[in-house]
């Protein structure tokens, strides 16, 4: 999905010279793996960015001006977001690079179809990275 990303030797943004804007979407995760400092089965904190405050940041970050930005999208699982989707389509639409980390674990069709067709609005532009 995030074949047109940086050029064919080198595909890391960090060593090409971008700059990335890490952004925590949640704090909730449907697993408990012990490593991590995330609890499963919380309620997500009240002080979390919804859409509005989301696309306010993201404005932000893009009136910086940075060619070399790309966004990072992450937290606990960001699937358990219902507007999951939403989000990650507000940051696809700045045409920059976006990043979308999740466990994976509720990946289901709907799920999967919903990347697909992102992807195909957004060539290039889609980079899931996925914890093992």
């Amino acid at each position: 999905m995030g074949k047109e990303v940086g050029n064919s030797e080198d595909r890391d943004l960090y060593r090409q010279g971008f700059v990335s804007a890490y952004i925590e979407v949640t704090d909730v995760c449907n697993m408990s793996c012990e490593p991590c400092f995330r609890m499963s089965g919380r309620k997500p904190s009240t002080s979390l960015p919804n859409l509005v405050r989301l696309k306010a940041l993201r404005d932000n970050l893009e009136s910086a001006g940075l060619p070399t930005l790309f966004y990072e999208l992450s937290g606990g699982e960001i699937l358990t977001r219902p507007d999951w989707k939403e989000v990650f389509e507000l940051f696809l639409e700045t045409g920059k690079p976006t990043y979308f980390f999740t466990n994976a674990t509720l990946v289901d069709e709907r799920v999967a179809e919903d990347i697909r067709a992102l992807s195909d609005r957004y060539p290039g532009k889609i980079v899931i990275n996925s914890s093992l």
